[in-house]
């Protein structure tokens, strides 16, 4: 017995399906403009759940946060990953820095993110002028960068070598 084959009738479109259900819940998205952009680069996507999972692929280093075009609204990947004003009453410890709309469930995850997130690096490469917010970066940098080079770390802000 073959099974009916379902073409999308969208023209741009060449996607085939054996379930109409499954036709039916390609053509919700299909042709649709992508909704989410990261915020370091061009990615968009019609998913946030792509948009983060692009994040935490190509910059590694950074906060992983979302832009909803439509709604200009920003989305934080942390313990609860809804827009600040939607979840006041569970995120009982907002970001204290106004340029940041992170909010966490808990107390710890918000202090782990004041040392991180929310700084200017505080560490820098004794050998050129990158700098980084934690040591392990520092290190990694300098075995990539300056081979054979003696490992020690600047501490910008205590102003010591460590």
């Amino acid at each position: 017995m073959k099974c009916a084959k379902f073409s999308c009738p969208n023209p741009n479109c060449r996607s085939v399906f054996e379930l109409k259900i499954k036709l039916h819940r390609h053509l919700r998205h299909c042709d649709m403009k992508p909704k989410f952009m990261c915020p370091y680069c061009d990615y968009m996507s019609k998913f946030k759940a792509d948009t983060q999972r692009h994040i935490r692929a190509k910059h590694k280093k950074w906060c992983v946060y979302v832009i909803d075009i439509e709604r200009n609204t920003v989305y934080n990947k942390g313990p609860i990953t809804y827009p600040r004003k939607r979840f006041k009453k569970l995120a009982k410890f907002p970001c204290p820095n106004s340029n940041c709309r992170s909010a966490f469930g808990y107390k710890a995850n918000l202090q782990k993110h004041l040392r991180y997130c929310c700084q200017k690096p505080r560490f820098k490469c004794p050998y050129c002028h990158y700098g980084s917010k934690r040591k392990t970066d520092i290190k990694r940098h300098i075995h990539s960068k300056h081979k054979n080079r003696y490992v020690y770390i600047i501490d910008i802000v205590r102003n010591v070598i460590c």
